[in-house]
């Protein structure tokens, strides 16, 4: 239960784009999870792109370590999971192609799962919609800072922004929404069009803070422990 509530905390974080908020809280539902063991596919995947946007990406190696291993709840999934923490371990290394080879290796992985349930129509990520939307920001992000290492990725990189888009704003997520859009202004501009007025990084990360101690979640409702 404590990881279950950690991880509905990151994913209000990152509604708002506190990536570092968001990391402490995945990493806290590995602590109470024994591990990686309980945590599953989505918290794995979500506390890597969150340490990348944080740069904290020196904990990446060892996040790559425990998904190797033999994790139950990674069963089908455990190639998935290592090709988008290789894509992140790439990109921080300076190596963008390899990085958007590991991320279009991990949307395919997406597109090939079925809905959450039988009676649904076949949709782009099946029940990984959410999982699909967020590497669609780290995709066009990552061909932001690396376009011109990158050129014939431009055109699936805008498609999976606008489509990131959508997700997110039938979502009602607004800071989604925008980092989306701005993303997408990005991947449209030609090196020779005029400049456009941006607010926000291409990695999408706030302004870095002193890293603050790990968040802690609550054993049980009503203790106030944090």
């Amino acid at each position: 239960m404590e990881g279950v509530l950690c991880t509905v905390k990151a994913w209000a974080a990152i509604s708002e784009g506190a990536h570092s908020e968001a990391a402490q809280h995945l990493l806290a539902a590995r602590s109470a999870s024994s591990g990686w063991w309980l945590v599953g596919l989505e918290p794995l995947l979500l506390l890597a792109r969150e340490l990348h946007c944080s740069e904290w990406s020196e904990l990446l190696p060892g996040l790559m370590r425990s998904a190797s291993q033999d994790v139950p709840s990674l069963v089908g999934s455990q190639l998935a999971v290592l090709e988008y923490l290789k894509g992140f371990e790439s990109w921080g290394q300076g190596e963008p192609g390899r990085a958007m080879e590991s991320f279009v290796r991990t949307l395919k992985f997406f597109d090939r799962q079925p809905p959450l349930q039988a009676s649904q129509a076949a949709v782009e990520g099946g029940g990984f919609r959410l999982l699909r939307a967020m590497l669609g920001l780290d995709m066009a992000a990552l061909f932001v800072e690396h376009r011109e290492a990158l050129p014939a990725h431009r055109s699936l990189a805008l498609e999976m922004v606008v489509w990131s888009a959508s997700v997110f704003q039938a979502c009602g997520s607004q800071t989604l929404f925008d980092a989306a859009s701005e993303l997408m202004e990005r991947v449209r501009t030609r090196p020779n069009d005029a400049p456009l007025r941006v607010r926000a990084r291409s990695r999408l990360r706030l302004p870095r803070k002193p890293r603050p101690q790990l968040l802690r979640c609550p054993r049980s409702a009503g203790t106030g422990r944090r």
